[in-house]
């Protein structure tokens, strides 16, 4: 073989084995590895911590656009329109319930279709028909209702009670922070509920959850009230479901 012969087959051979260890290099090399989304530090899903928003027992009050609610009974168009909402069986219909919040306090929103007249007294004692809130600030889901728990009663005369838990049951003075007004029709009554974050024991921003618990109750037909959620009892906070804030309680969107 000539020598020029022996140098094209000298360079062809250099060149082969260059493009086999520029493959070799390409094949390994960290930066052209197909990506693998559980290799990627922070890319499997994040979750909140439990109770989930999509939960049935869970109610979720954002920051809605300003101004707030005014708090005159009747729930007003578009008042309530980014709010979060809950429905349950009332004795006259379906009641829906809407929640938000501003950054100080919490609204509650009652829509009724019931029209049993204003007053029903029910074999309780109580007089109604009235909506309640059931607070348990601690979302420490004893059996019996304990100091940091509340319920707030605004019944169809507008007529406002609260009762605070002392251990054992419901009793103990009354500390305030909230209000509450009622809108009554020929098509079922509303109501609205302001409540100080003070009541609620939130005193920063972040992803708190308190126990929350609402209801339709003396109507007639008492003894059944009716509860959100559902087995709810006015007596047992391990009963009520949860309230949180996809906004963290803050003025953030």
């Amino acid at each position: 073989m000539n020598t020029r012969r022996k140098l094209q087959v000298f360079l062809a051979s250099a060149l082969g084995g260059a493009i086999l260890l520029l493959a070799l290099w390409l094949f390994s090399s960290p930066v052209l590895q197909p990506v693998v989304a559980h290799e990627i530090e922070g890319a499997t899903l994040q979750t909140l911590p439990p109770p989930f928003l999509n939960y049935d027992d869970v109610a979720d009050a954002p920051f809605d656009n300003p101004p707030s609610p005014v708090v005159d009974g009747l729930i007003a168009p578009g008042e309530y329109a980014g709010a979060g909402k809950a429905t349950f069986p009332g004795y006259g219909g379906d009641v829906e319930v809407f929640f938000k919040q501003d950054g100080a306090s919490l609204y509650v929103a009652f829509d009724s279709p019931d029209t049993t007249p204003y007053p029903f007294v029910s074999g309780s004692g109580g007089t109604g028909p009235a909506f309640q809130i059931f607070l348990d600030t601690n979302n420490s889901k004893e059996t019996l209702p304990q100091v940091g728990d509340y319920r707030l009663t605004v019944n169809k005369g507008g007529n406002h009670v609260e009762n605070q838990g002392e251990g054992g049951g419901w009793g103990g003075p009354s500390t305030g922070n909230w209000t509450a007004a009622v809108y009554t029709a020929t098509w079922g009554w509303q109501a609205e509920f302001a409540i100080s974050f003070t009541k609620l024991g939130i005193t920063q921003t972040g992803p708190l959850t308190i126990g929350f618990g609402v209801a339709e109750v003396w109507t007639p037909s008492w003894p059944k009230d009716w509860y959100w959620p559902s087995g709810g009892k006015y007596h047992d906070p391990s009963s009520w479901g949860y309230l949180a804030s996809s906004s963290d309680w803050s003025t953030f969107y």
